[in-house]
């Protein structure tokens, strides 16, 4: 893989988990289990590895809709 393309991975990444970390901290009723997963898929997608320093698990456990079976999702994708 050349660095232009690398570059633009790590780039969709990047948005793709900002995009994450704002729905997980988000109060508009729109956080569930299925739009976590559908979130979590789209970054999947790109095929590249987290950094491993930024964990959506703690901007979704401040959220006040969080529930035990998003948690136990989000738990199984690291």
């Amino acid at each position: 893989m050349d660095s232009t393309n690398e570059d633009h991975l790590w780039e969709q990444h990047e948005q793709a988990m900002d995009a994450l970390v704002e729905f997980c901290g988000s109060d508009d009723g729109s956080f569930s289990l299925s739009a976590l997963q559908e979130s979590v898929e789209k970054i999947r997608q790109i095929q590249i590895p987290t950094n491993g320093l930024r964990t959506i698990l703690h901007h979704a456990c401040t959220n006040k809709r969080v529930t035990l079976e998003i948690v136990r999702y989000i738990l199984t994708i690291y």
